[in-house]
């Protein structure tokens, strides 16, 4: 009668993971679907059968990753890898000074652009005035040309990044 008892419960220790594997399976494939028709499985004594053991591996349905468009230093890790998290939990904290000061630097170069595209183009307009009068070569004014328009790429550059 032990010996008996004792399959039961492999059988049914063995059936339950592959009723799950079933299950989920299953509520994969048909998660739209109001109803889901499972599969059953009828589970009783023999005494011929012989014992298998199986394993398995439950990974979550639902999986997220965390990114910042700013750039810092974590200062505060409240949750780890597998934890179960609620939606509005804070997971971590950032520090973002360095994304601060990272944008004042940013802000300072478009600046410092800026002013150079003006001097190149305040020169640019003069050598335009003297090439209209011949007081200058077309050499000179294209290599003012060339400069404006490389400062005016610098500042796009700048503006951009």
């Amino acid at each position: 009668m032990k010996s008996k008892n004792s399959f039961v419960i492999a059988t049914i220790s063995l059936c339950i993971p592959l009723l799950t594997l079933q299950a989920t399976t299953t509520w994969a494939q048909t998660k739209t679907n109001a109803a889901v028709a499972l599969s059953s499985f009828v589970i009783q004594a023999n005494q011929n059968a012989q014992q298998n053991s199986l394993e398995g591996l439950v990974e979550a349905v639902k999986q997220s990753s965390i990114s910042t468009p700013l750039a810092g230093s974590i200062t505060g890790l409240y949750v780890k890898a597998g934890d179960t998290v609620k939606a509005g939990q804070v997971l971590m904290r950032i520090d973002g000074r360095s994304a601060g000061q990272n944008l004042l630097a940013s802000q300072a170069q478009v600046g410092a652009a800026q002013a150079q595209y003006e001097a190149v183009k305040k020169d640019y307009e003069r050598q335009q005035q003297l090439l209209q009068k011949n007081y200058i070569s077309r050499a000179a004014f294209e290599q003012s040309e060339a400069q404006f328009k490389a400062a005016l790429a610098q500042l796009n550059a700048q503006k951009a990044q």
